[in-house]
């Protein structure tokens, strides 16, 4: 008997790991997909907007030490990031152009006067 309950706990076990790396994988590749759909929409998004999607390099966000990236989306040639942290210069909405890369404009939210 007890040999027989110790296999039915290494099964269970056994079961729950499978379990849990199933739900591994799909949780990555729901990231992934995630990932290559933002792609495809900033590069359909400069094409409805005349751009031919050529490559502009690294850009660096002015002000934006300690800052990271929350929320992005992309329209109309441009693509707009909202950035939360800890650095005063973070909170804001980052506008850029892109066929170019360069910063349209930021929009920071402003506190009470």
């Amino acid at each position: 008997m007890p040999a027989l309950k110790a296999v039915v706990i290494v099964m269970g076990l056994l079961i729950l790991s499978g379990i849990a790396v199933i739900a591994f994988t799909i949780v990555n590749r729901s990231g992934e997909v995630a990932e290559e759909k933002l792609v495809e929409r900033i590069v359909e998004s400069d094409q409805a907007a005349g751009g031919d999607t050529m490559a502009f390099g690294a850009v660096r966000l002015e002000g934006s030490e300690g800052c990271r990236i929350v929320e992005s989306a992309a329209d109309n040639g441009r693509l707009i990031l909202r950035t939360e942290g800890a650095g005063a210069a973070c909170g804001r909405v980052h506008v850029l152009d892109l066929k170019t890369g360069k910063t349209l404009g930021t929009i920071e939210a402003g506190g009470a006067n």
